[in-house]
């Protein structure tokens, strides 16, 4: 078991993520693919033409995650856009955090990585990411909608797949899942000390 850093090359111009409704769904295949994996994440950040993980587990774990979720997104694409094959060849690295020094930093990159790419916003105000989430109260999950207020028929429509995800996860007006039910914010923040 290890700490790995896992993502796409940032320099590709191809887009994976064109607006609002594809974030969402990138957001909500992220969910899906934690739920049925080996590996926990622990931050990510989804930029228009790349994404970045911290994800704990064994390497062969780690790899099948990342090929999950460029299979899914694929998929996702090719229903919306008609584009195949869109993220199949898309260049993914996987490396190794060897050192508490090194998952701090690279967590942190993470945390930038919105700013670097010129978003002109504070990291905890990009919401394709984790940490937006961190060192601030737990409110807003009033507003939430518990999955299993919706039907069986409509999970499917909202999330884009027919995986039978924990009941009590939670989903903004938006239709997206709340982070805080597949990313273990706090044990983030612990992290940080």
């Amino acid at each position: 078991m290890g700490y790995f850093h896992v993502y796409t090359k940032g320099l590709e111009d191809r887009l994976i993520f064109s607006d609002r409704e594809d974030f969402i769904a990138g957001m909500n295949l992220l969910a899906v693919i934690c739920f049925g994996s080996n590996v926990r994440l622990l931050a990510f950040v989804l930029m228009s033409n790349h994404v970045h993980f911290v994800v704990h587990g064994q390497m062969p774990s780690c790899k099948d995650f990342i090929l999950r979720y460029k299979n899914l997104t694929g998929k996702y694409i090719y229903s919306r856009y008609g584009i195949k094959g869109h993220t199949h060849t898309l260049p993914a690295e996987i490396i190794r955090i060897d050192t508490p020094d090194r998952l701090l930093a690279t967590l942190a990159y993470i945390d930038r990585n919105p700013i670097v790419a010129g978003w002109r916003m504070m990291p905890d105000e990009y919401r394709w990411g984790v940490s937006r989430l961190m060192f601030r109260e737990q409110r807003g999950r009033e507003s939430l909608r518990k999955l299993d207020t919706f039907s069986m028929r409509e999970q499917g429509v909202l999330l884009g797949t027919h995986v039978r995800l924990p009941q009590d996860w939670r989903v903004d007006e938006s239709g997206m899942l709340d982070v805080r039910c597949f990313v273990d914010v706090a044990f983030l923040e612990k992290l940080f000390r």
